[in-house]
């Protein structure tokens, strides 16, 4: 399995949510994932958005000199009064560079808490997740069972991300079903463009949407998410860290000989490490975004 471009950026970017360079899902985003940012991301992560969404990639910077104010469809603001409490939101996301590869994130907001987990397809339990208790912030994988607190924490649901940088209004491409309607926001980035088509059925409730990213000089790369639930409640259950290990709490002795062992495991060698600048001896201070990157790069 192979992360999202969403989660990819999101681990990168506050490190995550802040990708700087996710332009495209690329050689980077389809690095092996056992576990994914997915996305989720789950969904905008921001520039440097997991691993892997929302589930999504976060926009770039809008310019300061941005004054025009965003009129938001009767669509996209029914979501947005949707997203403003307690919620869950379910939806499917590929990337069209990588169509088989798709990543189910499942969001969770409940009060000052927030869990999004992500699945990667083939999986039958989620593979990584991120937390906020309402205090601190942690990213998870359940296939290495070890999760690290971070420093920063972003809500990174991609449709409010989206919503508060102001995208302009664009013309949306007019739906082929009578049943729905469409909505079309651009945000002029100064990397790359991002277009997204929302779609609607009558009653305003999210239907699926594409997020198309454009570079000058590469082909575009379309996310495509399939809404499958966004619901006006949610519940936190059990304790997510629970029967994990803290990566960021070893001792250099203790790391050095987890990550020995997972590196024997997954027939990582030193010459894959190499290939990363990694040595041995810099094992007993590898940091989690390094030392699951390494993993899901080479590993088996």
């Amino acid at each position: 399995m192979k992360k999202s471009l969403a989660a990819i950026c999101f681990m990168t970017a506050l490190t995550i949510l802040a990708a700087a360079g996710c332009g495209s899902s690329g050689s980077e985003s389809k690095t092996k994932s056992k576990n994914s940012d997915t996305s989720a991301h789950a969904e905008i992560t921001e520039e440097n958005i997991t691993e892997e969404t929302q589930t999504d990639i976060v926009p770039e910077e809008l310019p300061d000199t941005t004054v025009e104010t965003t009129v938001l469809g009767a669509g996209l603001e029914n979501a947005r009064q949707l997203f403003s409490g307690d919620y869950t939101y379910k939806v499917k996301t590929t990337f069209s560079d990588a169509p088989d590869e798709e990543i189910e994130t499942v969001m969770r907001k409940q009060g000052s808490k927030v869990y999004i987990t992500y699945t990667d397809k083939g999986s039958k339990k989620p593979d990584r997740a991120y937390y906020f208790d309402g205090t601190t912030a942690y990213d998870i994988d359940f296939g290495l069972k070890i999760y690290s607190a971070r420093e920063v924490w972003n809500d990174y649901n991609l449709i409010l991300s989206l919503i508060s940088r102001n995208p302009e209004n664009t013309e949306a491409h007019p739906s082929q079903d009578e049943e729905y309607s469409t909505e079309q926001y651009t945000y002029p980035g100064d990397t790359y463009i991002t277009v997204f088509d929302f779609r609607f059925d009558k009653e305003n409730k999210l239907q699926d949407y594409t997020v198309t990213y454009t570079v000058e000089g590469q082909d575009d790369i379309v996310q495509s998410c399939t809404v499958e639930k966004l619901e006006t409640n949610a519940e936190i259950k059990d304790e997510p860290l629970e029967n994990l290990t803290d990566f960021g709490g070893m001792s250099e002795d203790q790391r050095l000989g987890f990550c020995q062992g997972i590196c024997g495991e997954r027939e990582i060698s030193t010459d894959n490490m190499f290939e990363m600048n990694i040595t041995t001896d810099d094992l007993k201070r590898i940091d989690y975004d390094t030392f699951t990157k390494l993993v899901y790069t080479y590993g088996k």
